[in-house]
């Protein structure tokens, strides 16, 4: 049996925590995320999945974009029945959130395919496997039925 999690929920629960001056055990900021995952990881992998490719005018550009985007809080606004869901090619999904494709997750832990997408399906988001997935395709759809999430979706190559 599968327990619903609402999104805002985690919201309240640091907005409270904060009242009382409790501090967040995760990072809240991709920046403090990043600091923290460096120690975890050898020095070569922290290069690989922090790195960015040649003059990392793309990441600059992603991270610009992301700026200019806010949540803002409605507050009073009659949230009882919050319904987030959209859809998409004919599938009804519980978020307007998917999990991007992101090669080689298995330099960073070796079940990281697996692991990110039993999450998915906790959740209830789609993750998109990519091409270069370290997991088995199979292995990884087991999973996405196993909760709530839409089917995942598989990134393909082609080699034309």
């Amino acid at each position: 049996m599968s327990t619903t999690v609402h999104f805002a929920d985690f919201q309240s629960e640091i907005y409270a925590d904060g009242l009382v001056g409790d501090v967040p055990l995760l990072p809240m900021t991709p920046e403090d995320m990043e600091e923290a995952a460096r120690p975890l990881m050898s020095e070569r992998t922290y290069a690989y999945v922090a790195g960015a490719a040649g003059g990392e005018r793309t990441a600059r550009s992603n991270r610009a974009a992301f700026d200019d985007w806010q949540i803002v809080p409605r507050h009073l606004r009659g949230v009882e029945d919050r319904d987030l869901s959209t859809e998409l090619f004919g599938q009804r999904l519980r978020t307007p959130i998917l999990l991007a494709p992101v090669g080689a997750l298995g330099t960073v832990h070796a079940d990281a395919d697996v692991v990110t997408a039993r999450v998915a399906a906790e959740f209830g988001v789609p993750m998109i496997l990519s091409t270069l997935s370290c997991s088995p395709l199979e292995e990884v759809a087991q999973t996405w039925r196993r909760g709530d999430a839409a089917e995942g979706w598989f990134q393909l190559f082609l080699k034309t």
